[in-house]
């Protein structure tokens, strides 16, 4: 995955003749290294790919607020892209895109086939541990179905998301701490474990967290509201599809939705009312490179993909010539 988005960046960013200065996340600096090879190999000139590595605290700073950077387009935390921001005010010439932070809904509605709208929610959530910012942290079932629901995603979570099975250890200790911290909330605020526990503080054979199933957490919670980015999903029901946009709607993101229904009509309806730069119905993370990428709220600003990459790694310029 951290190599995927690296990627999102660098092509269009050659495509349209510039020269790139990457700098991945220092906990996933081994993709970036051996990408880096793949291009000496290829006989890149030199200069062209710039892959820099250290933190981001020190060496991102320092590239962000950089004169010679011309543009800055950054995927992570929004805390960090906030950062960015503030750092970068000064340089108005800058082109700057942020694609942030997501707690993002799926909406499951009494008409799906069940079996396959759990597979896509689970898939949505534990895919790369939930160490995605386009994962369904929040599911939201019709009330008819959400016993039968809660039970099949319980089962199929447990027969194919177990730790080393699938489920891969998250990336840093740090997070692994952060993710435990969110967990032993859940646990105080009387949150129901449909799967999972509460992990001991320090791990004794690697940052591993089974995946966990939350029920009965209150919307105002800080874990149904803040980004835990990790194998972490909560399910509460719904009534009514005014309902159902309320509370998908009811988060300081905007990044993404999954929109679950066979019904053609509220497909169209609920997927124009939901606060998401991108809505995926009966999938997800299917991307279509010449369509417009990016989230609303506090997940970012900025469009990338096709016609929009051009416009954030270009300058237009006027030319006036004599007849």
């Amino acid at each position: 995955m951290p190599l995927y988005l690296l990627t999102w960046k660098i092509a269009p960013c050659l495509a349209f003749g510039c020269t790139a200065v990457a700098k991945p996340s220092e906990f996933t600096s081994m993709s970036a290294h051996l990408l880096g090879e793949i291009f000496r190999q290829a006989k890149i000139p030199p200069g062209v790919i710039n892959i820099v590595f250290g933190d981001g605290a020190t060496t991102g700073s320092r590239l962000v607020q950089s004169p010679l950077v011309k543009g800055v387009f950054f995927t992570g935390s929004t805390a960090t892209g906030i950062k960015i921001r503030r750092d970068t005010e000064d340089q108005i010439y800058k082109h700057i895109s942020l694609e942030l932070g997501g707690k993002n809904p799926t909406l499951v509605f009494d008409d799906v086939d069940i079996n396959k709208a759990v597979q896509t929610a689970a898939t949505a959530v534990f895919e790369n541990q939930g160490e995605i910012c386009l994962c369904g942290s929040r599911i939201y079932v019709h009330s008819h179905i959400y016993d039968v629901f809660v039970t099949s995603f319980k089962a199929f979570v447990e027969a194919n998301y177990r730790c080393g099975d699938r489920t891969g250890a998250v990336a840093s200790l740090q997070h692994y701490n952060k993710i435990v911290s969110y967990l032993a909330l859940a646990k105080k605020e009387n949150a129901t474990f449909v799967t999972g526990s509460v992990p001991p503080l320090k791990p004794s054979n690697g940052y591993w967290i089974e995946p966990v199933v939350l029920t009965d957490v209150c919307t105002s919670s800080r874990i149904m509201q803040e980004e835990i980015f990790g194998p972490v999903v909560t399910i509460a029901r719904f009534e009514t599809e005014e309902e159902c946009i309320q509370l998908a709607n009811d988060s300081a993101y905007g990044l993404a939705a999954i929109l679950l229904t066979k019904d053609g009509a509220r497909m169209r309806r609920v997927g124009e009312q939901l606060d998401s730069g991108l809505v995926w119905v009966n999938c997800w993370l299917v991307r279509e490179f010449s369509t417009p990428f990016g989230g609303m709220k506090n997940s970012g600003t900025g469009r990338e993909g096709g016609n929009y990459s051009r416009d954030v790694f270009t300058i237009v310029r006027t030319l006036h010539l004599p007849m």
